[in-house]
Parts: structure tokens; sequence; C-alpha cells
């Protein structure tokens, strides 16, 4: 099950998403939701030997203008945390040992963001997350590549409208590798849930059906899940768009797939296919690299 939920939120638009998703897949398991805002250090400003006094009060504005800008960040992250216990009725704790339902708990620390995040995830069964492709608010996919790389455990991307309800209908984008093996793995205690299980994979004309969808719905079905292999074929479009069309044809609310990209100098870059997944992505995304 999914117990401890981690939510890092940047103090912008995003944060509903997160906060929204995050609540869909707490509700499903009376899980305790840990909302972090990490604040990124700041430059200290060193006066510098020959700097006139223009360039001194330039550098000063900036270092101000910053302070400024992240002092606001954290006043709207911790509003936007207050506003969501309130009007989610969520009691808030850190104690293990209170009675069972959602609750929820502010984390705020200095440092660099990232590498608190990954430090976090270690305790944490699930990280829920904003992040997209051409949007300026929430979390780059450079940054939420490196936390999916870090971590061993599942990452779950929040589409910009959160789900009020998950884990209903489930597509499984379905390859042969170890990334997707992984991912349908880690989303087992969502799988438990499901009403409808499709696992898809898509194919071009050219190519023949991947034998091993019915493998992998005869594992679930083991498991005594209601599920079905969907190949269908991407046709004109790019594979990606074809899926994400599919799913939203069947009613998903809850896409679970492996994370593909590679690691180039200690960076996750996603692969375009994962790239024009979450580009078109208009429900929760679950992945695991």
């Amino acid at each position: 099950m999914f117990k401890t939920v981690l939510v890092p939120i940047k103090g912008d638009a995003s944060d509903g998403a997160s906060l929204g998703t995050a609540l869909a897949v707490a509700t499903l398991f009376d899980a305790h939701i840990d909302v972090a805002h990490i604040q990124n250090e700041l430059p200290v400003l060193v006066p510098v030997t020959g700097q006139n006094s223009a360039q001194m009060i330039s550098g000063l504005q900036y270092v101000s203008a910053l302070w400024e800008c992240t002092r606001d960040r954290r006043n709207s992250a911790r509003q936007q945390y207050g506003q969501f216990c309130t009007e989610a009725k969520i009691r808030e704790t850190d104690d293990p040992a209170a009675k069972r339902a959602v609750s929820a708990a502010w984390i705020d620390h200095e440092g660099n963001e990232i590498d608190h995040i990954v430090r976090m995830a270690h305790r944490h069964d699930l990280i829920v997350l904003h992040a997209a492709p051409g949007e300026s608010d929430g979390f780059s996919t450079e940054e939420a590549g490196e936390v999916i790389l870090s971590r061993s455990g599942p990452v779950m991307l929040a589409p910009r409208r959160p789900p009020t309800r998950i884990a209903r209908t489930i597509v499984v984008a379905w390859k042969n590798t170890p990334e997707a093996a992984a991912a349908v793995a880690a989303a087992m205690p969502l799988l438990y849930r499901a009403e409808r299980i499709f696992v898809v994979s898509v194919t071009s004309e050219d190519q023949m059906s991947d034998p091993s969808v019915d493998g992998i719905v005869v594992r679930l079905r083991w498991h005594g899940l209601d599920a079905v292999a969907d190949p269908i074929e991407a046709r004109h479009s790019l594979p990606a768009i074809r899926l994400m069309e599919h799913a939203g044809s069947l009613g998903a609310d809850l896409l679970v797939m492996g994370a593909y990209g590679r690691n180039r100098m200690h960076e996750f870059i996603f692969g375009s296919f994962t790239k024009q997944v979450l580009s078109g992505a208009s429900l929760p995304v679950f992945l695991t690299h």
C-alpha cells in the first residue's frame, strides 16, 4: 500500500494539481501526505575589489529581488497547504499512531531542492509532483527525471487538472522491458483497486503485436485482477499520442508506464516517447525507472 506520500510544491500555480492528485491517492489508502517546500540557497553578495558603487547597488537590488521572490513563493506554498487541509478536512499530524484517516504535515527546508526531495523520497512510498514540458510552473522534466533516476520507488506526475478519483480504470503502457515490468510491480496497490485494467501495446503498421502482452495479462489475472490485452496500431500518429488518445477513449484515470530515458552526465534525459506522453497527458502518469 501507499501509506506515505511526498508532495514537493513550488509555491506556484502547479501546487493545486500536485496536492489534488496526492489526495486522490491518499484517500484510497488512508495515507499520510508530507507536503514539502524547499527553498533553494540564495547567493550572498561579496564585495569585489574594483567594483564601483553602481555595480554594488545593482548587485544588492538583484539579491534583494531574489529574497523577495523566494519569500513570496514560500508564503504562497504555506498558504496553499493550509487551504488544502482546510478544504479537504485533513487533520495535520506527524504521529503515525494517530487515528486512521488521511493526514498531512508541512515540511520546510532550505538547500538544494532536488537533493532534499531525493533524500526525503527514501522514506516515502510515493512521490507526487507536477511536471510537463514547456510549462513555467511546477518542476521541469529535467528535475522530474533526476528525481525518478535517483530513487528506487515510483513517481506519479500530476496533470494540470487533478482527478477527484483515481485507479478505477487503469491503462498499462506495456513494452517487454525492465522499466515497464518495474512499473507494473510498483503499481500493484493501485491495480488491486481498479475495476478495469487495459494492457496496451502500441505498434506501427509494419510491426507484429507484442506476444509478451498476453503474458503480463495472465500474471495480473493470477492476482485476481480484471485485466485484458489491448494492442493498438499507431496508424498515422506518433505512438505516444495514439496511446493518450486511446486512454482517453477508455475513460482511463491513470496511466502506468516505465520511465524511458538515459543518464547523461548524471542527468536523466527522458526518451522521446516519455516526453510525448507527458506533453499530452491529461491524467496522472505513474512512472518507475
